[in-house]
């Protein structure tokens, strides 16, 4: 996404203030999305990260690990002359497996201002992002010791619940239902270098260069 020529960060005015006087940003996790009590509906997401991958089965029998699916391998496990049997009609018998991605140090933009949207956040103010590559680059300085970046990319907006043999490839960190459609995210990504990560403040005076108010509003 290094083409991107501009981003829009929703924030509170007080926030916005606070970067470009003294370059102070908050840096989220994903994981803390999925509280939806405290972020709500428009912003929190209860399965952020996650998806689940499935397979119909009819009548079935395995009487070898190597009979299973492999993507339920790790979890059904057949031992000393054991089976497994399945006994339905029409595909009504179907197994799935939930998968869920490590936690990422994360910053949220769009690609395109709304204001309803803004509002819909409960946000009263807009940051603009001249130069997404160059702010992505300096933030990702300052936390360096913290997490290494891995790149800023397009929310894909699509089920999550997918069949074995037609599984996508998109990172889980990336993917939201299709109702969500309309907020043209864009996330930056940091792997942590730790476990147990939490949302972090940062200050970084040289990113504020790079920003400026959003005049749409």
């Amino acid at each position: 996404m290094n083409e991107l020529k501009q981003l829009f960060k929703y924030m509170n005015k007080k926030h916005l203030w606070n970067f470009l006087q003294h370059g102070q940003l908050r840096i989220g996790t994903l994981n803390e999305y999925r509280d939806i009590e405290k972020h709500g509906g428009e912003i929190g997401d209860e399965k952020e990260g996650t998806k689940l991958i499935y397979q119909a089965f009819e009548n079935q029998e395995w009487t070898s690990q190597d009979e299973v699916p492999k993507f339920l391998r790790e979890n059904l496990i057949i031992k000393n002359g054991g089976k497994i049997s399945l006994h339905g009609k029409n595909e009504n018998i179907k197994m799935g497996l939930s998968l869920e991605t490590e936690n990422y140090y994360l910053f949220s933009c769009t690609t395109e201002f709304s204001k309803d949207s803004m509002q819909r956040f409960g946000y009263n103010s807009c940051l603009l992002i001249q130069n997404p590559k160059n702010f992505f680059k300096l933030v990702s300085k300052t936390i360096r010791h913290k997490a290494s970046f891995v790149g800023f990319f397009p929310c894909i907006y699509k089920n999550r619940i997918e069949k074995y043999n037609q599984t996508s490839s998109y990172h889980l960190a990336l993917i939201k239902p299709p109702s969500y459609s309309y907020q043209k995210e864009i996330r930056g990504l940091w792997y942590p270098k730790n476990e147990n990560i939490k949302p972090i403040i940062i200050k970084n005076r040289k990113a504020i260069t790079y920003c400026s108010i959003c005049n749409f509003t």
